[in-house]
């Protein structure tokens, strides 16, 4: 939920389009807790489910496909919508969950790239890694052919004892087990290539996080959490406290820990960010707004995304400093475009792959390099997203993979007509071996079997074989 706030928050800034957005979902209660989110933040929405008339379907597909209509998102039941109409109003699609059906999604997925559509479309599914959904997810890639990608031989139309047990089985040591499942060679390589450089530029990044730091912990906001809360000194029970907030932490033990003061420290800067969002979120679990402690912490906060979404493109492009050359993205930390640039540690779509062939998709294990930009801003200084699947259709991409195919297919026919001529050769020479065996027995055969020949010489000729193959395929 976090994610799809962001995303629709991100969008709606000026200057990104005025996309809109369509969110699918295969649950009513979901529905109702997006709708919620929506009004609390004052988006225009509609929302088309099984209890909507036809009549009233169509009024609202009209006023979502209308520019000068004040509806941003359009929430949409997969089972009562998801096929049928066309929502070319948004050019953003979110499925939310993931259906047993890989044809439901489909179907609910193309809802906004249809005739008619006049921006670039994004789709998006969301998956919680090592869940159920994810496990679904997968079901449904084994039904659309990842059997023949996964080295996973079982049975894809059935669920064994294995397979129910696996289903509830939750990973959470991995960014991503749909990719862990794939066995991706090109990731391997990037990620032991990455790992030395990454060792030692971590001190240096670790340096630039603590500086913030140091910066924030001098603000008048930051005084409360400095140290460890007593929460009786802002009218709270430690009981209570306790029972709310499982992992406490202050900015004090923050900065030992940026500072290697203490053996605990933080192998990456996501480990940082991580724990300095937890204060603002140990904050929120306990004391509502309002509230004096409440409100530091929102706008220490907000003084801490703004100031990390600056400090995050620097991260990115900060070389070891025994690395003699200098990135030309290293010197430009300062221009403003820099912001929301792509980092290079991705690896890219190769062709143009079916849907259901995820291993040569692009891999992205940071959102700083989707191609998205406004999902890239959206998530940018947040490490709620562990891994990304890309994958771009463009008419190019399209003609370029359709020519392949016609390529392929006439070699393919190219190759049946070789080896039936091939076989036609041999039986011409059996059949002429036998008339000469049957010449010597009787001499008046001859003509007989010179007419039997020439019959079997035309079983298939070239219009028969074109034609077989068109049926075939």
């Amino acid at each position: 939920m976090f994610v799809l706030y962001r995303l629709m928050k991100e969008m709606r800034k000026p200057g990104n389009g005025g996309d809109k957005i369509v969110i699918i979902s295969n649950y009513t209660q979901t529905l109702d807790l997006i709708g919620r989110m929506c009004r609390q933040c004052s988006w225009g929405f509609c929302r088309l489910d099984g209890s909507v008339g036809m009549k009233k379907r169509q009024a609202m597909v009209d006023e979502f496909n209308d520019p000068e209509s004040g509806l941003i998102a359009f929430l949409l039941s997969s089972k009562a919508g998801g096929c049928g109409i066309n929502l070319i109003g948004g050019n953003r699609l979110v499925l939310f969950d993931p259906d047993w059906n890989p044809a439901v999604d489909k179907q609910a997925a193309a809802r906004c790239w249809r005739d008619g559509q006049r921006k670039r479309c994004f789709t998006y599914r969301f998956l919680t890694s090592g869940t159920v959904e994810e496990k679904i997810f997968q079901r449904q890639l084994s039904k659309e052919g990842l059997q023949s990608i996964v080295d996973d031989k079982e049975q894809v139309n059935t669920l064994s004892t294995k397979d129910l047990r696996n289903l509830f089985k939750f990973r959470a040591d991995t960014p991503s087990d749909t990719h862990d499942k794939l066995r991706c060679e090109r990731c391997r390589i990037i990620r032991d290539d990455g790992d030395e450089r990454g060792a030692k530029v971590l001190p240096k990044k670790l340096k630039a996080c603590q500086e913030l730091l140091e910066q924030m912990m001098l603000l008048e906001d930051a005084r409360k959490f400095l140290c460890p809360l007593n929460p009786e000194n802002f009218g709270v029970s430690v009981e209570h406290y306790k029972s709310k907030v499982k992992q406490p932490i202050d900015l004090g033990a923050i900065k030992k820990k940026v500072s290697n003061l203490i053996k605990s420290r933080y192998e990456n800067v996501s480990q940082f960010s991580k724990d300095v969002n937890r204060v603002f979120a140990n904050v929120a679990k306990v004391w509502t707004p309002g509230q004096e402690i409440a409100d530091d912490s929102r706008r220490l906060q907000s003084w801490w995304l703004d100031k990390w979404a600056e400090l995050v493109p620097v991260l990115m492009t900060m070389q070891p400093d025994d690395d003699e050359s200098v990135s030309q993205s290293e010197k430009n930390n300062d221009d403003p475009s820099m912001l929301n640039t792509r980092s290079d540690d991705f690896q890219e779509q190769i062709g143009m792959p079916e849907e259901e062939d995820m291993r040569n998709w692009s891999h992205h294990h940071s959102t700083d390099t989707v191609d998205d930009p406004v999902f890239r801003a959206a998530m940018r200084g947040f490490n709620s997203v562990s891994f990304v699947f890309g994958l771009e259709v463009t008419w190019s991409l399209i003609q370029e993979k359709e020519q392949e195919q016609e390529e392929r297919k006439a070699m393919e026919e190219l190759e049946v007509m070789q080896e039936l001529e091939a076989k036609g050769s041999e039986a011409n020479i059996d059949v002429l071996e036998l008339d000469k065996s049957e010449c010597q027995a009787d001499p008046s055969n001859i003509e007989e079997s010179h007419g039997k020949n020439e019959s079997d010489c035309t079983v298939l000729n070239a219009t028969d074989i074109s034609s077989t193959l068109e049926c075939a395929y």
